[in-house]
């Protein structure tokens, strides 16, 4: 379905659109529908002539970088797959098609009469209701901090079946005997090995193809979830089909570092893309999505090693579903520790900037201006005695390093972003 300018409720949706968006992505590669006796429901043929409907058109006019369904995913895709003539010559990686339990295929089936955007049921009338719950960690060498993570899942008050699933990207510090350490006092709790390929787009779809629960809640090894966590979230995804969870910055991190990355959006709803504005997104620390979403979406797109959680966000939301701010749901984050760490994640984001630009200039991105950053730069090295305070020499190395991996990512992806 298209996403309404006016916000306008969305339509009816298949009983059975969880099941991948199989419908959807026959519409999208030209392909007939499925007999009637095949498909379970009755199939109104349209007319050969007839014009395509909305979402089929919008469609149309998506290139395929940021089409969001799970067929144009480069890193959620297995080589050696043959289909129809103008298709894609690849399949759909095995890990988001496998046969799930019944019981745990998500239940938000329908559209609900009273109109509440995002809001489901089934042919009953019975809203999206939630049994499971699969928490997803992804985690690389943070035995130092994992163990608190851990201890704040344990304690969510959640009358549900909760399964933790730390999703190990190849550590060497005892991360993943640290976590199976947790069996007894977490007894959903499984260790899975995700090595193959280095970042944490990667770690996260590992675990959330072996995941249960009807929605997927990802949080941090670094960061911990405060008490209510998921009580808080699960009622906006009985709503919604994902939820954003609000960030803390005072518990983890001393005055230095506070001051240093500012007041982050997300203390107060999702984070905007401005100067000149585009979409909302959200912090993959605290994110919830109905699992039947985040697997018609293709899960996190693994050619981002930054970002890849503003890029899901925005496919979902460009896919016609809802992202919306759980304020009751609280996540404390911890920022980087040092200056060098700062500097690296600074540039890591410069530079994975560049890349979703690249994606997602057709669809109305606008570029970064250059000027407002270079000149609070060169304000910095104008005043040097400043650059003597811890605070101005942070502010420094955030922005020499964001805009050192702009230019790398320019110079990397052949494009001008700024």
């Amino acid at each position: 379905m298209v996403a309404s300018a006016a916000g306008a409720a969305p339509g009816p949706r298949s009983r059975n659109r969880h099941r991948f968006g199989s419908d959807r992505l026959r519409r999208r590669r030209g392909l007939p529908a499925p007999p009637a006796e095949h498909s379970g429901r009755r199939v109104a043929a349209r007319p050969a002539s007839a014009e395509p409907g909305p979402r089929e058109a919008d469609d149309r006019a998506i290139p395929p970088a940021v089409r969001p369904a799970a067929t144009h995913r480069r890193g959620l895709r297995v080589p050696g797959g043959q289909g129809p003539p103008g298709t894609s010559a690849q399949q759909v990686d095995p890990r988001f098609t496998a046969e799930r339990d019944p019981a745990h295929r998500g239940r938000a089936q329908g559209a609900r009469g009273d109109g509440l955007p995002g809001v489901t049921e089934d042919e009953a009338g019975t809203p999206f209701t939630i049994e499971r719950v699969s928490v997803i960690i992804p985690c690389l060498n943070a035995a130092a901090t994992l163990g608190a993570q851990l201890e704040a899942l344990s304690r969510q008050t959640w009358r549900g079946e909760i399964e933790v699933l730390v999703a190990d990207n190849g550590s060497t510090d005892g991360s993943s005997e640290l976590a199976a350490s947790w069996h007894d006092r977490l007894p959903g709790l499984r260790v899975l090995h995700a090595a193959e390929r280095k970042g944490p787009a990667h770690a996260r779809n590992v675990a959330a193809a072996a995941a249960t629960g009807d929605v997927l809640l990802f949080c941090d090894a670094d960061d911990e979830v405060a008490d209510g966590w998921i009580d808080g979230l699960l009622p906006e995804l009985e709503r919604h089909e994902a939820a954003a969870s609000r960030h803390e910055i005072e518990r983890l991190n001393g005055e230095q570092a506070r001051r240093l990355h500012g007041d982050p959006a997300q203390q107060h709803g999702l984070c905007s893309y401005t100067n000149p504005s585009f979409l909302d997104h959200a912090g993959g620390c605290g994110l919830g999505v109905r699992r039947h979403v985040f697997e018609e979406l293709g899960g996190f797109d693994e050619e981002y090693v930054a970002l890849e959680d503003t890029d899901l966000c925005w496919r979902l939301q460009l896919g016609g579903h809802r992202l919306v701010f759980a304020p009751e749901a609280v996540v404390h984050v911890r920022f980087p520790a040092t200056l060098a760490d700062a500097f690296r994640q600074a540039a890591r984001y410069g530079q994975y900037n560049v890349y979703i630009y690249t994606r997602y200039r057709s669809r109305g991105m606008p570029r970064l201006p250059a000027l407002p950053g270079l000149l609070r730069l060169g304000s910095l090295l104008l005043r040097t005695p400043q650059l003597l305070s811890r605070l101005a020499r942070g502010r420094f190395v955030w922005l020499a390093g964001w805009r050192l991996g702009r230019l790398r990512g320019c110079l990397r992806y052949r494009t001008i972003a700024f």
